[in-house]
């Protein structure tokens, strides 16, 4: 359970703050976005990291509400606290990502990737630098005009779900424009799946699929 020293009062929870955090791991190859508070190999990783005493400093400056002079045992609190608080929002984003993937899953309209799928995407995107995606959900609440500071860390990764899944199926749609004398009953299809994009997977699998049949009109056009 987390200190009630530190609890809610003492701590900066927004989306912001979580990108500031995750710079500095960064900077320590530790991959915030792939940390699982639960697991023994990236608690003992974690714990490692607190043992250095400039990284811990600079972690509280950033998490700290205020500018109360603490002491070591107090900035641990405070920094073990905060990795609670994240591993539960954390928790709280994947648990509603699931529960739309089930929901669409029941319905028919989407599978989830087989291990030899998953492989050929994680190759595609193996050269990629890895990005600080809590600065671009950032980024993304502020170009909507969203207030992050006002939103929880789950809050704001489940908002930022929904714009990503927007632009991608307004892209989709926009194919869809080119193709829809070729292919009525693909765009059909495709249009009654859109409705159901909640979650950034499915819509990129829509968008692919889209791609895909629209390249595949074009070439035959050329012919």
């Amino acid at each position: 359970m987390p200190s009630p020293f530190f609890f809610e009062e003492y701590m900066k929870k927004d989306i912001l703050t979580l990108s500031r955090v995750h710079a500095i791991l960064g900077r320590n190859e530790i991959n915030l976005s792939a940390f699982n508070a639960g697991d023994m190999v990236d608690y003992a990783l974690f714990m490692s990291v607190l043992s250095n005493e400039a990284i811990l400093e600079e972690l509280c400056k950033i998490i700290k509400t205020d500018e109360e002079l603490l002491n070591n045992e107090q900035k641990l609190s405070l920094v073990s606290d905060y990795f609670i608080y994240f591993g539960n929002e954390q928790k709280l984003f994947m648990d509603e990502i699931e529960r739309r993937k089930k929901h669409v899953i029941d319905l028919g309209y989407y599978k989830e990737d087989t291990e030899e799928e998953l492989l050929k995407k994680l190759e595609e995107v193996k050269d990629i630098y890895p990005s600080n995606q809590y600065l671009e959900m950032y980024v993304s609440l502020e170009r909507e005009q969203i207030r992050s500071a006002d939103l929880t860390i789950s809050e704001a990764m489940l908002i930022s779900e929904l714009i990503a899944c927007q632009s991608i199926t307004k892209g989709a749609m926009e194919l869809l424009a080119y193709i829809e004398s070729d292919r009525k009953s693909f765009c059909e299809a495709i249009k009654k799946l859109v409705k159901h994009a909640n979650f950034y997977a499915f819509a990129l699998d829509i968008y692919n699929d889209v791609e895909k049949m629209y390249e595949e009109v074009n070439k035959k056009d050329k012919k």
